[in-house]
């Protein structure tokens, strides 16, 4: 039996990695780079993992993470306003709180990132499954069946945030040195927003199909 867990800090990013599309654009981001004001604060995470092997063919394994996105924030954010003539461009105004924007654009002090809008939950992801490996001399053909549940950092209508669930399979195969994996993803969930002109349901469906491929030096 084996039990891991993981935790990453909180990073700090300043407005040295911002990547401008216009002149307006990369004047201002310029000014807040002197300033040292515009900064974006990722989540930090904490993880925990069990992995058992049943028996020599039979794995188990479970994991949990938990990211902190309600401490992401992002200081000084701004939006700008359409130019009207190349040398006539509004300049932001500042804006307290979430309230709307301006047509000049505007320069938020703090927000919640990445939602700009709304208070964020932290993000909640468990997942499970099992590996069934057919051995037949050096050949090696693992079987993986799995499931998850992904709590999200946005909310809905009601104030809470919605939980997305998921299916997966999987198989391989094991050669000498050589492992090739493929995996099917599906995930789903329905959750409910107001706009302020209504109520609006969205449902997610997503389906994945993914490969890898590892080559082990040595056989090893």
């Amino acid at each position: 039996m084996r039990l891991g867990v993981d935790f990453t800090l909180q990073d700090l990013f300043g407005a040295g990695d911002c990547q401008c599309r216009n002149l307006v654009t990369q004047l201002v981001a310029g000014l807040l780079l002197l300033l040292d004001d515009l900064r974006l604060r990722l989540p930090g995470a904490l993880g925990v993992g069990l992995s058992w092997r049943v028996r020599s063919t039979l794995t188990v394994s479970a994991d949990y993470t938990r990211t902190f996105w309600s401490d992401s924030e992002i200081d000084n954010f701004f939006t700008l306003g359409k130019c009207i003539t190349p040398t006539n461009c509004p300049v932001p105004e500042l804006v307290v709180g979430d309230a709307p924007e301006s047509a000049g654009g505007g320069l938020y002090p703090r927000l919640p990132y990445p939602t700009l809008t709304e208070d964020q939950r932290d993000t909640q992801e468990l997942r499970a499954g099992l590996e069934y490996v057919i051995l037949k001399k050096r050949f090696k053909w693992p079987l993986r069946v799995g499931a998850f549940t992904d709590r999200q950092y946005f909310t809905n209508a009601s104030g809470n945030a919605p939980r997305f669930r998921g299916l997966t399979v999987g198989t391989g195969v094991i050669v000498g040195p050589m492992m090739l994996d493929a995996a099917y993803v599906y995930e789903w969930g329905d959750y409910r927003t107001d706009t302020g002109d209504g109520l609006v349901d969205t449902s997610v469906r997503s389906r994945r199909l993914l490969f890898s491929a590892i080559y082990r030096h040595g056989g090893r």
